[in-house]
């Protein structure tokens, strides 16, 4: 490029200037022009100026490539033929220069034939202009650039927002203790992507209709409301609709834009699929006007997609809670539930001394985690007080010579219900104290336990095991030791479970206290017990846990 007075670049009427660009969609920008001519970068800086941009001027590749460095450039003007190098061979350099490469290129070149051309835009600039080109014309190619490269930082920018709006609504959703918190953290941040107004999510939980689960944002001129169920129609739609994945409706005439009612400009919908099983759906909408549906739609389906998981997770385990809820009540009202009886036998005579009373539910539910259930739920005492009395009523039927074993926890001794229960009855009975539960005060235990009616008789439950400790036993001083089963599993062969068993047989003695093996599944090990002193013994081999009216108070298998 020549001098000013001399140059090429053409001068033409005022046309269109920055003044004419709209004020608000200006965007600022830091122009680096490299000439090797001070009057032509000049008269560039002049043709360039305007209110958004900083010009930058550099006479070098040296000081190019500092400036770049440096960073913040938005766009290159660059002279084609530079005095001391080819102005195609900075291109390379300029992309080494910064962290991305990405800064848009203009040549300019007194000979812009076909061939320099291509050489220029083929090693990586974006444009290229002859030096014929009028200073508004260069401009606008400028101006075109510099709103590219804004806008390609917005988005970036945007979907850095929206990634850091997913981060956070996944922490905050793995926090989550119930369906209904994951789906207020989905609906709340959802109000975060750009112009949303209101999002919903529904549920397909059970085989009714969906059901609006959790509703944040504007519900003015909407018909949603939390907790509402979605009509059959619209939610035979929405089901179908879920199957095909992320949708966009129109303002109305889809199932989502009927549900919610009014006017919405637009919304957008994300299945929340589980196991490849839609378990809901992730509505967003727009009551005004809005550009950024992809943006919405990108946005709802990638909270979707994180709400799933831990939503259906939860959903899960609510309805596992709701039947263990249900199952207990009804155990707790006498429902459901059935009492059997394990004979416990004196060793020498094989004659039956009294029955151990187990509960049985009748859904088939295992007795301990059903127990377990109903302390977590703050229910475990009803529970066990409504065995009792079933317990105690069926055992009416039992020999009246047989005492009869109750399983109960410290809470239930301490409670004040428990007397009354064990009035009901004349007959002798064990309470044994089951081995999960600590006791935080042995004289208020033991206090409660000399109180209760009829003198019953005390068993401590498992010895050895849990909190069924010696010095648990010392403190207590019961009638019975039970040895948890798995110290009399093949103890017919084993001489260090002989020696711990004979220990606690002699321990038990100085308390005044029988020690009973449970768990006895073999004649083998009944003979060995019997030969250690263990004065009586339940187990498989000596009886099944029967009904009341089953139980045979017979003698049991003689030695092998």
């Amino acid at each position: 490029m020549r001098t000013v007075e001399n140059s090429q670049f053409r001068r033409t009427g005022p046309g269109p200037t920055h003044e004419a660009v709209d004020k608000e969609d200006a965007i600022h920008a830091r122009v680096l022009v490299v000439d090797d001519d001070v009057a032509v970068r000049t008269l560039l800086s002049v043709v360039l100026a305007d209110d958004s941009w900083d010009v930058v001027v550099a006479g070098t590749i040296e000081e190019a490539l500092a400036i770049v460095h440096d960073g913040g450039i938005t766009v290159v003007v660059l002279d084609r033929h530079l005095v001391d190098a080819d102005g195609i061979e900075l291109l390379e350099d300029l992309g080494r220069a910064t962290e991305t490469g990405t800064i848009p290129v203009i040549l300019i070149s007194a000979r812009a034939d076909h061939d320099s051309r291509v050489a220029g835009l083929d090693a990586g600039a974006l444009d290229f202009v002859d030096k014929d080109m009028t200073p508004v014309e260069l401009k606008a190619r400028v101006r075109s650039h510099v709103n590219h490269a804004g806008r390609l930082a917005a988005l970036v920018a945007d979907r850095a927002r929206d990634q850091d709006l997913l981060i956070d609504a996944s922490a905050a959703m793995v926090r989550a203790t119930t369906s209904v918190d994951v789906a207020r953290t989905a609906t709340s941040r959802a109000l975060g992507l750009p112009d949303v107004d209101l999002a919903v999510v529904v549920g397909f939980v059970g085989p009714g209709s969906g059901r609006v689960i959790a509703l944040s944002g504007s519900t003015v001129g909407v018909s949603l409301s939390s907790g509402a169920p979605v009509p059959p129609e619209a939610d035979r739609a929405l089901r179908a609709q879920a199957g095909e994945g992320p949708w966009v409706e129109p303002a109305s005439g889809m199932a989502l834009s009927s549900v919610i009612g009014g006017a919405p400009s637009l919304v957008c919908a994300a299945p929340l699929v589980q196991d490849g099983r839609t378990i809901g759906i992730l509505g967003t909408a727009s009551l005004r006007g809005t550009r950024e549906r992809s943006r919405i739609l990108s946005g709802t389906a990638g909270l979707a997609r994180a709400a799933a998981s831990r939503f259906g997770e939860l959903l899960s385990a609510e309805a596992r809670t709701r039947h263990d809820l249900d199952a207990l009540e009804a155990a707790v009202a006498g429902n459901g539930v059935a009492s059997v009886f394990q004979p416990v036998v004196r060793t020498e005579t094989r004659t039956v001394e009294g029955f151990e009373a187990l509960t049985r539910f009748r859904d088939g539910q295992p007795p301990e985690p059903r127990f377990r259930s109903a302390g977590l739920l703050g229910v475990g005492v009803e529970l066990q007080l409504a065995a009792i009395t079933q317990q105690l009523r069926a055992a009416e039927a039992l020999p009246t010579t047989a005492w009869v074993a109750l399983n109960l926890s410290p809470s239930v001794i301490l409670d004040h219900r428990l007397p009354a229960v064990l009035g009901r009855t004349d007959r002798q009975v064990v309470l044994e104290l089951t081995e999960h539960d600590p006791i935080d005060d042995y004289d208020r235990l033991l206090t409660a336990f000399r109180d209760l009616p009829s003198s019953p008789r005390l068993s401590i439950d498992d010895a050895g095991s849990g909190y069924a400790c010696l010095a648990h036993v010392l403190a207590l001083e019961p009638d019975f030791v039970k040895l948890d089963k798995a110290w009399i599993r093949e103890v017919d062969t084993d001489g260090a479970r002989q020696a711990l068993i004979s220990g606690v047989r002699g321990f038990a003695e100085e308390l005044g206290a029988q020690v009973i093996a449970e768990g006895v599944e073999r004649v083998e090990e009944l003979a060995v017990l019997e030969d250690l002193g263990v004065s009586l013994a339940q187990g498989h081999l000596l009886g099944e846990p029967r009904s009341a009216a089953e139980a045979e108070p017979t003698k049991g298998p003689g030695r092998p």
